[in-house]
């Protein structure tokens, strides 16, 4: 079992915005209550002004300020979205270390979102548990309006595609997805 952080924000010299601090700070009890095997953390250089990767960032927050041993903590700097998260995740960590189940630590807003994004990207090879920290903005309803039009556009993008082929998923994340196309950000190869 792993524990895995979806990262939020960070200041262009890698302090943690408090909401990221939040799910950090979750997701390391759960990983110590229910003793996961490893603390994976996601998370790219997205800010423009730095070029900080915010997986990397929170990799050595969990070290340096919770005292996980590096050698349970995983990082993966692919992910521009929870839609690569949920991707890249089980591309390149969870389908190599062969985990049963997967506990998923977002923000309570996102949970619902989280949830459908990862249940269809492992189907039943995984159990997957979403859990949310509550941020003063939860209820916010421009957040409510963006987590429903974002999943609405994450349907339609992958709309009939297989999840059980990571190349036909690869396929429609490179050419549909704005994050990975080249339409936003240079595309992924």
């Amino acid at each position: 079992m792993a524990v895995l952080v979806l990262a939020h924000l960070m200041e262009r010299n890698g302090e943690l915005g408090e909401e990221t601090k939040k799910r950090v700070d979750l997701a390391v009890s759960l990983f110590r209550e229910t003793k996961a095997s490893h603390f994976i953390t996601t998370g790219w250089d997205y800010r423009d002004d730095s070029d900080l990767k915010i997986g990397e960032v929170i990799r050595d927050f969990v070290i340096d300020k919770h005292h996980l041993d590096p050698a349970c903590v995983l990082t993966d700097i692919n992910s521009r979205d929870t839609v690569g998260d949920a991707y890249f995740v089980k591309r390149n960590i969870v389908g190599k270390m062969g985990f049963t189940r997967l506990l998923v630590v977002t923000s309570g807003y996102h949970v619902r979102r989280t949830s459908e994004i990862f249940d269809r990207f492992y189907g039943a090879s995984l159990q997957i548990d979403v859990f949310g920290v509550d941020v003063p903005n939860n209820n916010d309803t421009g957040i409510s309006e963006h987590e429903t039009s974002s999943l609405e556009a994450f349907r339609a993008t992958f709309n009939g595609v297989d999840f059980t082929s990571d190349e036909d998923v690869f396929a429609t994340l490179s050419t549909k997805h704005p994050f990975y196309n080249g339409a936003v950000y240079p595309r992924v190869l």
